[in-house]
């Protein structure tokens, strides 16, 4: 599923500049500089998320770090910011000096699904970030074992029984997932948490423990090519390469506040992994920062890495980020809504 764009020629004129010399002291204020002028004047920023050291996360944060001073005369640092779920460092990101020399990498789901909660830790509104650029995306699906009942998106739409999904915990991405889906759907779903992590899930789902699990495709890839599980649908915007014979869930809409729904959903997924800068950073410093993720995504040592860590990376332009996020934004209250009691 990986993509690579085409540089545009923005993203050139961006690294022709990078080496220009700082102003002198008698120059204009930071205020007042174009953006290739600060970041010549400012040339260290920080990669930094709210994940642990050596997690998914924290993978993609290094790998983009040590690519921007590949191209491009920048230098970075890591900022691992853990805790609460993710929300500390989301909070501190949001929070901090809209300068530009902070790029925070998010999980979109978790993210958003923390605020359309009203989680009490919950400080940003996922609406007011300075959007980047997209690394990867994690579509999920809805993982059934390969003699289940259900053999068809049909048929776990039309259940009568109550569907079980075997789930890690409560409030993660996946437990509001396979509720939405059932909610959506308007099957009776039932979450059973306390699994640790995709084998036990599998396991699980093998024993006749629960029926199913919401998981993302790259987690149950394995699984479906092997042929001991089956995927009934996947919750993304549009149908990829190595994925079209799982249908999209919105295909499924069964009325048109559904497949607005839906699409919201999609969005959400298809931005899992996610740049951004802090809200208010200058417009020119916000299209420098995502002319270089762009030179990052077609960086053939970055792309080597991703590929021999056996990752994915699917690359989406800022402007593009912006524009899916904007139509969860416009769902938002429809969303919560269907999240209210979970």
């Amino acid at each position: 599923m990986t993509r690579r764009k085409r540089t545009t020629l923005s993203a050139l004129a961006a690294i022709a500049v990078l080496g220009l010399s700082a102003c002198s002291s008698g120059g204009p204020s930071s205020e007042e500089m174009t953006a290739s002028e600060f970041y010549a004047a400012n040339s260290t920023i920080s990669v930094a998320g709210g994940h642990d050291a050596g997690s998914g996360f924290d993978f993609y944060m290094r790998a983009v770090a040590a690519s921007i001073e590949r191209v491009s005369e920048l230098s970075t640092t890591v900022e691992n910011i853990p805790g609460g779920g993710g929300l500390i460092g989301d909070n501190t990101i949001f929070t901090g000096d809209a300068d530009g020399l902070t790029v925070g990498l998010l999980n979109y789901p978790g993210h958003v699904f923390a605020q359309l909660t009203e989680n009490p830790s919950v400080e940003f509104d996922f609406a007011e970030w300075e959007w980047l650029g997209r690394v990867a995306s994690g579509p999920p699906v809805i993982l059934v074992s390969a003699d289940s009942p259900y053999k068809t998106a049909e048929d776990l739409i039309a259940a009568e029984e109550t569907v079980t999904f075997g789930i890690e915990g409560a409030g993660s991405d996946a437990f509001y997932g396979a509720a939405l889906a059932a909610k959506t759907f308007g099957f009776p779903g039932e979450n059973v948490t306390g699994y640790e992590g995709t084998s036990d899930i599998t396991t699980a789902i093998l024993r006749g423990e629960v029926d199913a699990t919401f998981l993302s495709y790259g987690s149950a890839r394995e699984s479906i090519e092997t042929g001991e599980m089956r995927a009934l649908m996947i919750f993304d915007t549009e149908t990829r390469e190595g994925v079209e014979d799982i249908p999209l869930a919105v295909d499924f809409a069964l009325d048109a506040d559904a497949e607005e729904t839906l699409t919201a959903f999609g969005n959400i997924y298809s931005l899992e992994r996610v740049f951004v800068a802090a809200p208010g950073t200058p417009a020119d410093r916000v299209e420098y920062l995502r002319d270089i993720l762009l030179l990052v995504f077609e960086d053939p040592e970055f792309l080597a890495e991703i590929e021999e860590a056996g990752r994915l990376t699917d690359p989406l332009p800022g402007a593009e980020v912006e524009s899916a996020s904007n139509g969860v934004a416009e769902q938002a209250d429809v969303l919560s809504e269907l999240l209210a009691g979970l």
